[in-house]
């Protein structure tokens, strides 16, 4: 990748992006005032991040081509703006973001191809993924938001996906049945690929084994038709969530 030569404020903008999640999330956001959300919340653009610096150092570590220091730059940033959509619109919040990517970041000094490179790798992360063919920066910008489709513990696939369907619920005011949110969270990871090698590499192991465990609950949920209150709470205290 080639990028026209400028002096954009990554700093600057970066400090904009914080203080807009900071302010902005809810309960800030005008579209939803019910408390902070169980999942997109500013720790997991944190998360996100950090996922993104290990699939960097593994990048590295497995002889992938050199990433140059403006896209290592536009990377990182991208990280941390992928969500910004959030602080308008719970729906389609990643094309709101890259109106919100256009809007603001020619103040910071970024130009029209950077600004491009951005809203790509946002784009790229709306599910179902769909990165361009070859484009490193989007392929690490995917995997870093499902980093825990290959985490076990505690901050891994299951006690996600259970915050995630609380979240689902509160802002939609609506009760999804367990059964049918391990049915499409299994459809979700048996449907899913990492799309760098350095993804492959430190998630596939740990996605293979949330899948049997999935497998594994919706063997009980079947098995035990009048029991699904009681095995919701084993799952969830077995995860200690908050």
């Amino acid at each position: 990748m080639v990028l026209i030569k400028s002096r954009p404020d990554y700093e600057g903008a970066e400090k904009y992006i914080i203080n807009l999640l900071e302010t902005r999330l809810p309960p800030n956001a005008p579209y939803y005032t019910g408390g902070e959300l169980e999942f997109h919340h500013i720790r997991h653009t944190y998360d996100v991040s950090n996922a993104g610096e290990e699939l960097l150092r593994e990048h590295k570590r497995l002889g992938g081509r050199a990433i140059e220091e403006e896209e290592l730059k536009l990377f990182r940033l991208g990280l941390k703006s992928h969500d910004i959509g959030y602080t308008v619109s719970y729906d389609n919040h990643e094309k709101i973001g890259t109106k919100m990517i256009t809007y603001v970041f020619p103040d910071f000094g970024f130009n029209s191809e950077r600004i491009w490179v951005m809203c790509g790798m946002v784009m790229a992360s709306k599910m179902p993924q769909r990165p361009q063919e070859g484009n490193i920066l989007q392929y690490m910008m995917c995997d870093s938001d499902v980093v825990n489709f290959g985490r076990t513990g505690k901050d891994g696939f299951l006690p996600m996906t259970h915050r995630l369907k609380k979240e689902v619920e509160t802002v939609n005011g609506i009760e999804l049945p367990l059964v049918k949110w391990y049915e499409d969270g299994l459809n979700l990871l048996e449907g899913h690929k990492y799309f760098s090698d350095a993804g492959k590499s430190l998630g596939n192991e740990g996605k293979a084994r949330n899948l049997e465990e999935l497998k594994r609950r919706l063997g009980k949920l079947y098995s035990n038709p009048e029991e699904h209150a009681e095995l919701e709470r084993q799952f969830l205290k077995s995860e200690i969530i908050d």
